[in-house]
């Protein structure tokens, strides 16, 4: 009988150890993934991060089923073990290049890398000894091709080769049935600095919002503020046709925070470029077609550095709608997130040249606290700006749940617009100020008086829908 060493029942344990691993990474991976899951459910596209586990778990079963054989093999020291634990080795080298295939070359840790091609060369050099392929009878039992065993080798070949070459083809059909380019470049950086804004200043205003400034035109009003997922609307006071601008606190694909932190980055920024940059992680490629719907003909994405920020934005001009379209994503020189401003301007009203301008004015605001900013809308209001007197309102609700500023914002948007846009998120902000203070003064009845304007509001539309038909 044949006496296994020491060394070969030790690897056979670990072959067994890393099979049992490899079919349980699907749940493992479901655990990591778990709080993007609420997130890939409201947001379009991001489903198939949610059901990434289920679309490897074929794979990773496979693979862990053929190492709990290899280890039972050695343990019985079946000369096919010897060839699968080669093949198994060469297989892996192959397969190194697959984490960058799927999540981006970023994902690589040098250290671990070097560990896992030292383990691979030790666990070669291990089987090839002559002492080691004696015990498995390797000189009487040769390798067949037309085999089970060399059957399953090639097939896991194939599974190796499978990644690139699914990428390579998603690469392929999109530059040929999306006319994208093969390679794509990074973005190139907008010269902002260089654009003259005083031609701006009859027309636009800074405003402060969240944690930056920037201009607005300067019959832009606070239309709409939902605080709990940090979104500000600013339109035209009576014109709605000239379009919307939207701020967020924090850069739009913050909400993908969760994937991008699996995927080894350090910060949205960061992920964000290889999103626009990224040639070959198929995760990466998927997503930038997720995230870059159509922004208009012949759709734009650069980079922009002002004085305190920088950013991406991604922009275009819709024929059909006559409008501007510009999506910015902003970060601070360190690459922490600052927000999201999204420009949507009517093409007689606004140019090309005024949109970047407002990007160009983009800074980074003084702090302040929430008392400073509603003592200084009380004071505008008092000398009859209602206009500026809502945006410091804003961030003295912002910063804090002051039922106060959130009364005296609902107020100001009434003074400047009654809109239904207007009216609904003066609705909400006042029904949020009695959630914090049930018996603030005059609150439910200027309530009940938001209700009355939106039912008015309503049956006017009702009217106006029965004559056009």
């Amino acid at each position: 009988m044949r006496k296994r060493t020491i060394g070969v029942t030790i690897f056979g344990i670990i072959f067994i150890i890393l099979g049992l691993y490899s079919i349980s990474l699907p749940l493992i991976m479901h655990e990591k993934l778990k709080p993007i899951s609420s997130i890939a459910s409201i947001v379009e596209g991001l489903s198939f991060i949610k059901y990434f586990p289920l679309i490897i778990s074929p794979f990773t079963l496979i693979g862990g089923l053929l190492c709990i054989i290899i280890g039972i093999g050695m343990f019985k020291l079946r000369f096919w073990a010897w060839y699968f634990v080669i093949a198994n080795q060469i297989i892996g080298i192959l397969s190194l290049p697959n984490t960058g295939f799927i999540f981006g070359w970023q994902a690589y840790d040098s250290l671990k890398l070097a560990i896992q091609i030292g383990l691979i060369a030790f666990i070669l050099w291990f089987f090839m000894r002559p002492k080691i392929k004696e015990q498995f009878l390797i000189a009487e039992a040769r390798f067949k091709l037309k085999s089970w065993y060399a059957t399953l080798i090639a097939l896991f070949l194939v599974m190796a080769l499978a990644v690139p070459g699914f990428v390579l083809g998603y690469k392929v059909l999109n530059s040929v049935k999306r006319k994208q380019p093969f390679l794509v470049k990074k973005p190139e950086l907008i010269k902002l600095a260089e654009m003259d804004k005083t031609a701006m200043e009859d027309k636009f205003r800074m405003r402060e919002m969240f944690n930056l400034s920037f201009l607005v035109p300067e019959d832009f009003v606070l239309r709409r503020f939902d605080k709990k997922p940090g979104i500000l609307t600013l339109g035209d006071s009576a014109d709605t046709d000239k379009g919307f601008i939207m701020i967020e606190d924090k850069p739009s694909l913050d909400i993908a925070r969760g994937v991008y932190k699996v995927m080894q980055f350090e910060n949205t920024y960061q992920f964000e470029e290889a999103l626009y940059s990224n040639n070959w992680g198929i995760i990466l490629l998927i997503l930038r077609d997720i995230s870059l719907p159509h922004y208009g003909d012949d759709t734009q994405i650069r980079g922009f550095e002002a004085s305190t920020v920088k950013g991406f934005v991604k922009y275009g001009y819709r024929k059909d709608k006559d409008r501007w379209v510009f999506d910015c994503s902003v970060y601070d020189k360190l690459n922490n997130g600052m927000g999201n401003i999204v420009l949507i301007l009517k093409g007689k009203d606004f140019s090309q040249d005024e949109a970047l301008g407002i990007i160009s004015s983009i800074q980074i605001s003084k702090k302040r606290d929430a008392e400073e900013y509603y003592q200084t809308g009380i004071r505008l209001l008092d000398e009859g700006d209602s206009a500026n007197a809502q945006f410091a309102f804003v961030n003295a609700y912002a910063l804090t749940d002051m039922p106060e500023a959130g009364y005296m914002l609902t107020r100001t948007i009434l003074m400047n617009g009654k809109q239904k846009f207007d009216l609904t998120g003066a609705e909400r902000i006042l029904k949020e100020v009695l959630t914090l203070k049930p018996d603030y003064p005059d609150a439910e009845k200027l309530l009940e008086s938001v209700r009355k304007e939106l039912t008015i509001l309503s049956e006017n539309e009702d009217k106006v829908n029965k004559i056009d038909k």
